[in-house]
Order: structure tokens, then sequence, then C-alpha cells
């Protein structure tokens, strides 16, 4: 069963700001319109940006990451879609630098 989630509105301002970012938005998981950004580490080390469904002109954004260890944080911010772009930029250097953390973390002794 496939869930459709209306992100058309959302749609062309994450376009562009993934376009400067030189990046692409995954856009279904499961059979679920999703939009998210992974960061590749060994597993089960993970580094993940989502959107929610947007609703009434604000859009929730989350930055998570799991470790080996079992931690987890998680943060959520929400944003009109007139600051979504600035605060894109924020969450995913958030994201960017968790990643960092968790290789420089997984990294062997030098």
């Amino acid at each position: 069963m496939s869930q459709f989630c209306d992100y058309s509105e959302l749609d062309p301002v994450l376009d562009s700001w993934a376009s400067r970012n030189g990046i692409q938005w995954i856009r279904r998981d499961r059979d679920w319109d999703v939009r998210s950004l992974w960061w590749s580490l060994p597993p089960p080390e993970s580094v993940q940006l989502w959107l929610d469904v947007p609703a009434n002109g604000q859009v929730g954004i989350h930055v998570c990451h799991n470790t080996t260890r079992g931690g987890q944080e998680h943060t959520e911010v929400s944003a009109a879609f007139t600051d979504i772009e600035a605060v894109l930029d924020e969450r995913y250097e958030t994201a960017q630098q968790f990643a960092q953390k968790l290789r420089k973390d997984l990294a062997p002794n030098q």
C-alpha cells in the first residue's frame, strides 16, 4: 500500500535548495512519499534529516543520529514556509556536524 503525502507546495523551494547544495532529496521510502537526506556511515551509525508533511504553512524539520552504543540524538524545529531555506541551511549544518563527529569517533586511532 502506497502512502501519498503532499509536499507539492514545498518542492520548488526544496529542489532549489538541494540544487544549490549539490544534493538530491530522497522522495520515496518503502512506498511512502518522504523528503529525507541520509549520511552514509558504517552501520548502525546513521544521520538523517527529514521533513514532516507540511500543514498550515509550517513544516517540521528533524535531524537524528544513531550510534553503535544505542544512543540517539533527535532534534526538531518548526519552520514557516517563508523561512524554510534558512532553517534548512542551519539543520543541514547540524546534520553535517553529527556525521563528521561520528566519522571521527569511528576512525582508527592514529
